[in-house]
């Protein structure tokens, strides 16, 4: 996944959110567990690609919504 380094820090970068497939299984993933969701409200809800993607698409905001990504890995951690 390409991501665009705006806000970069020692071992993590700030990149505008998307919607690319990856990222929309990946939010599906963290919001389908348990560790991820006790706290927020949402542990009972079950999520589906199609409900995420919509939610995404929905609230879709790049000059607001950022992902956090590892800077050795390119890999998305948080948002």
């Amino acid at each position: 996944m390409n991501y665009f380094k705006k806000l970069v820090g020692d071992r993590i970068y700030l990149s505008p959110k998307g919607v690319s497939d990856e990222e929309i299984e990946k939010f599906t993933e963290w919001m389908n567990d348990f560790e991820v969701t006790d706290y927020i409200g949402r542990t009972a809800q079950m999520i589906s690609l199609s409900g995420e993607k919509e939610f995404l698409e929905k609230n879709a905001n790049p000059e607001s919504t950022f992902v956090i990504v590892d800077l050795k890995d390119d890999v998305m951690v948080g948002t």
